[in-house]
């Protein structure tokens, strides 16, 4: 009786075990549906508020650089022409951020950390910066990223 008592008790547990398992399969995120019209990223999601959907040159002056907006597994890319000296007053003066110091608000798309547990993490090239806008100066020629990050 006894050893059909530990049988059955070893059969539940691993049953048990295998159940736990089971339930442990590690989902990978789906990417989202992504809708583009004629080159334009659909306003849905993240992209709804955004005032540019579709790759475009903004501002005036000498200097030009370029900034990657990516978010939702798409991105454009925002040409902008200056002549401010910081890349966070070149922004701000072509209302793409909504502070020049520390701004939550890009290309009209915010991230709220209380809601989103997300910011925009800043990239020079693949270099993640570890420094502000507000005190990164430009000369030309830059090519920046702005990435969702959870």
């Amino acid at each position: 009786m006894k050893n059909l008592m530990r049988i059955v008790l070893a059969m539940l547990l691993t049953l048990s075990m295998v159940l736990c398992f089971a339930g442990c399969k590690e989902e990978k995120p789906t990417e989202p549906e992504t809708t583009q019209v004629s080159g334009e990223i659909a306003a849905e999601g993240f992209w709804a508020t955004a005032t540019y959907r579709k790759d475009t040159t903004v501002g005036e002056g000498s200097k030009t650089v370029k900034l990657d907006v990516e978010i939702d597994g798409r991105s454009i890319t925002i040409t902008l022409n200056t002549d401010a000296e910081k890349l966070g007053d070149a922004l701000y003066g072509a209302e793409l951020i909504n502070d020049a110091s520390f701004f939550d608000t890009l290309n009209g798309i915010k991230l709220d950390w209380n809601t989103h547990k997300a910011y925009w993490a800043f990239y020079k090239g693949d270099a993640y910066m570890m420094s502000g806008v507000n005190e990164e100066p430009i000369s030309g020629g830059e090519h920046y990223r702005f990435v969702y990050t959870k």
